[in-house]
């Protein structure tokens, strides 16, 4: 049986390129290479001029040493009513040695690595990781990297990608190799707002992307400034489906269990308004 579901893990069937309208103002599309290894790369393009159009980051608690909860991306969409998803941050603690041996699991206490905000509350200031950015993001739907736009923002912060359309990858092995990727990116008028999902660790499905493929990938979605967020397991992108039911775009692969979601610390969620009838 062993071998059995090992064919099947490193046999599935692959989907097809498709580009498709979500929400009002928003686009989703699915490339599917080959080259130079297998991946799928999920990309959903937000239009901040469509009508509708808001964001929230997980809320946290600044007076905890450890402010936010761990949650599924799906999870943190169903309890917010956001309809776009993605996961956020990196974070501590955490492990993955098992399928049950893993940690944090829902409810379990987290903190981040990045300053990190919802609505204005600033919970998280730490910067461990080389390279920070921070995405900002207020309540009139403007967007901006590095520069606060009030006091009312939401923020989220990862690993600098792109720097006004310069790539700023460093030639290390986390860049090199390839792994699930989660990033996000403003197009040069800051007009677009772009959430990446790439799968990976899937033998013959989808292998992953180190971080000049996915550089490669955002500029040819019109990224001009881009951060990369925390991947590999956590690697998540959901949107509200028929009913407002958790509908994942990419194939998460917490513990290696494709289809498993990780819970994360915090989370970029989106508003958007439905499609006209």
């Amino acid at each position: 049986m062993t071998g059995l579901l090992y064919f099947a893990y490193t046999h599935r069937t692959r989907p097809a390129n498709t580009q498709r309208l979500l929400f009002q103002g928003v686009v989703y599309t699915r490339e599917v290479s080959e080259s130079p290894r297998p991946s799928i790369a999920h990309v959903v393009a937000i239009d901040l001029r469509a009508p509708g159009i808001g964001f929230l980051v997980t809320p946290g608690d600044p007076a905890l040493s450890r402010p936010l909860i761990g949650r599924t991306t799906s999870a943190f969409l169903s309890e917010f009513g956001v309809q776009i998803a993605l996961n956020g941050d990196f974070f501590e603690p955490w492990w993955s040695n098992w399928p049950w041996d893993y940690y944090p699991h829902s409810g379990d206490p987290v903190s981040v690595d990045g300053e990190a905000a919802s609505s204005g509350v600033v919970y998280s200031r730490e910067r461990r990781n080389p390279r920070p950015r921070t995405l900002y993001l207020s309540q009139d739907r403007g967007v901006a990297f590095d520069a606060a736009l009030g006091e009312h923002d939401e923020a989220i912060s990862g690993i600098m990608l792109l720097e006004r359309g310069e790539p700023r990858v460093a030639d290390t092995a986390f860049a090199r190799d390839p792994h699930p990727r989660s990033a996000v990116a403003l197009d040069r008028d800051r007009q677009r707002l772009l959430l990446v999902a790439v799968d990976g660790r899937q033998p013959n499905y989808s292998v992953g992307m180190g971080l000049a493929e996915l550089v490669a990938l955002i500029e040819r979605h019109g990224g001009h400034d881009a951060a990369l967020l925390d991947g590999g397991g956590s690697t998540a992108l959901v949107i509200a489906g028929q009913g407002g039911k958790p509908e994942a775009l990419n194939t998460p692969v917490h513990s290696r269990i494709p289809g498993r979601e990780r819970p994360v610390a915090n989370h970029l969620g989106v508003f958007a308004r439905p499609l006209a009838p």
